[in-house]
């Protein structure tokens, strides 16, 4: 494998997890934060919780392709 090839693995896993972390901090702690703020009743808690696991499973998946792509260089 080509260093040019082995770059681009490690590019493409670093935005991966990058973009990983910025579902979790906005999508999901953002909108759970600024919705405590603002409300308190169950169903708003309820929505903000869902929110803040669906983004929590959705950065998991995208950090999990990243760590795949990079076992791609243990492979050469």
């Amino acid at each position: 494998m080509s260093d040019v090839r082995k770059e681009q693995i490690k590019l493409r896993a670093a935005y991966y997890n990058g973009v990983a972390i910025a579902i979790v901090a906005i999508g999901g702690l953002g909108v759970a934060l600024a919705t405590f703020r603002e409300r308190s009743d169950l169903w708003t808690f309820g929505v903000a919780v869902f929110g803040l696991i669906g983004a929590a499973v959705l950065s998991i998946a995208l950090r999990e392709i990243a760590i795949s792509s990079l076992a791609a260089l243990d492979d050469e």
